[in-house]
């Protein structure tokens, strides 16, 4: 009987997209009727998601920052991690996984031609371990792969004239050496990219389509009715207490604008499985100001489905006060949760957050410098004049989550894999 691996090697805890997309493309295959199971980092603790079985298999993340002093370190780690990648994609398809105690298991059911493996975050600095693996299979043994790329590109297209600029030589020559060799002998194993722009991009550096793939975020919520009528309610923030993503910026930011607008009410979410010392220090005055400003609330924990889609749909606005340096080529779902709910947002100017929301038709304002003051000005200027009214957002809502639904994440797996 066939099986789906659901493979990740980035899930390595509950923050973030990757359990949120493990747990969706396995019930694509579990409501089908077909065995599929999710395939974490070794550092994962939950033993299941959203009742899927998760197995402890992947020895190494892949993200890492490239360094611009030594750029044969950027090399270093790309040899480990796909050398790395390689032996644990030998290990799964002989049925050998990780144990509690960080041992490797006994044999057990091997991997068959009949199977589907998916990769749910994948980037280029583990794709060639991946086409390694499967290239030294028996072609007889070799099972479809679908590897979902999220990661920067390496490079961007201009939008008024297509020509394309390599920023980081590196990566955008690993994803090409990627391509090249799966497309010179191509064999059941499949691209898909997250976004437009994303996909755009990979298929410049491939020479020829990476079509792409529903966006499953949480709050997306394809069938979910949205609210007709405007309210005074602004989400600063919602997910992991990360700096690039502007989290250490909340307390000024919400000194200038708590006592500015009273009538509006505030929400800031910051939820970590791993709190470091500056986290602990930014709830700590996050959690005074909660207690100063009554207009101002704080959620220090991580919030179910359920609670976090509650979060987008009571909102009006959003803020997502990244650093646009950091997140130049890098693409964030709360832009796409955000305007699945009719939000208006407040994104970083000249990356890839303002580019997305232009191309969405969403309503959106943003700030220039990445400092507390710019920031609140920015979302002043949405609270004092909506870029769209509500009505057109629900429009751009509606037409966003039409194009992201589960059903055609099955349509593309079905006409690349078909169980036996």
């Amino acid at each position: 009987m066939a099986r789906a691996y659901i493979c990740d090697p980035c899930l390595v805890h509950m923050g973030g997209h990757p359990s949120v997309w493990a747990a969706h493309f396995a019930s694509v295959f579990r409501e089908q009727g077909i065995d599929a199971t999710i395939y974490s980092h070794g550092h994962f603790e939950p033993k299941e998601l959203g009742g899927v079985p998760v197995v402890r298999q992947f020895t190494r993340t892949a993200w890492h920052d490239d360094d611009t002093t030594d750029i044969l370190k950027n090399w270093d780690n790309y040899f480990v991690n796909n050398r790395r990648m390689t032996e644990d994609m030998t290990r799964l398809s002989q049925g050998i996984h990780l144990t509690d105690d960080g041992n490797f298991a006994a044999p057990a059911a091997p991997m068959t031609s009949d199977d589907v493996v998916v990769f749910t975050t994948i980037i280029e600095q583990q794709l060639a371990g991946v086409i390694s693996w499967f290239y030294k299979l028996d072609p007889c043994q070799r099972p479809t792969v679908l590897c979902y790329l999220m990661g920067p590109s390496g490079c961007v297209l201009d939008p008024a004239s297509g020509e394309a600029s390599i920023y980081s030589l590196d990566t955008a020559r690993f994803y090409k050496l990627a391509f090249r060799e799966v497309d010179s002998k191509p064999d059941r194993f499949h691209f898909f990219a997250l976004g437009q722009s994303h996909a755009a991009q990979y298929s410049y550096l491939r020479g020829k389509p990476v079509p792409t793939y529903p966006a499953l975020n949480t709050a997306i919520q394809p069938d979910r009715s949205l609210r007709p009528a405007p309210v005074k309610n602004l989400l600063l923030y919602a997910g992991a207490s990360t700096p690039r993503k502007g989290a250490p910026l909340l307390p000024e930011i919400v000194d200038a604008l708590a006592p500015r607008y009273p009538d509006w009410q505030m929400l800031a979410q910051l939820g970590d499985d791993v709190m470091t010392k500056q986290g602990l220090e930014l709830h700590e005055r996050l959690a005074e100001r909660h207690k100063a400003f009554e207009n101002f609330s704080y959620v220090p924990r991580v919030l179910n489905a359920e609670n976090y889609c509650r979060l987008f749909n009571a909102a009006e606005i959003v803020l997502i006060p990244y650093d646009p340096a950091g997140y130049f080529n890098f693409s964030s779902g709360i832009v796409w949760e955000a305007v699945a709910t009719a939000n208006i947002l407040v994104v970083p100017a000249n990356c890839w957050l303002e580019h997305e929301a232009r191309r969405l038709g969403a309503a959106f304002v943003t700030f220039g410098t990445h400092d507390a003051s710019s920031i609140a000005e920015a979302v002043s200027k949405a609270i004092a004049r909506a870029p769209k009214d509500r009505q057109q957002r629900i429009e751009a809502a509606l037409a966003f989550k039409n194009e992201n639904r589960p059903e055609g994440l099955i349509e593309q797996i079905s006409a690349h894999w078909q169980p036996a």
